[in-house]
């Protein structure tokens, strides 16, 4: 924020910018594109790996969704570090 009391982020000036065209996209819309990302790894940050699967996600998704994986990915962890998750303990 300037000194004025207006934001001077780009992010904010991009939001009022009315002559950007709004997009309307329904919530089963919304589901089927983040079943998508779920079923496809590209673009993915982070890897959950156990003893017979890898499985990739997205960071931003996990963090948004819980505390505990915001946390995790905010901090100096070595998850963060290698962008993986090693879970050995669980069984399909």
């Amino acid at each position: 924020t300037t000194s004025d009391g207006n934001s001077d982020s780009s992010a904010e000036n991009w939001k009022q910018d009315d002559s950007f065209p709004s997009i309307k996209a329904s919530p089963l819309t919304l589901q089927r594109d983040l079943k998508k990302m779920l079923l496809n790894d590209m673009h993915s940050d982070v890897i959950f790996k156990r003893r017979d699967k890898i499985i990739a996600a997205h960071k931003r998704v996990l963090s948004a969704r819980s505390p505990w994986f915001a946390t995790m990915f905010d901090q100096d962890m070595l998850e963060t570090q290698t962008g993986v998750v090693d879970i050995p303990d669980v069984e399909s």
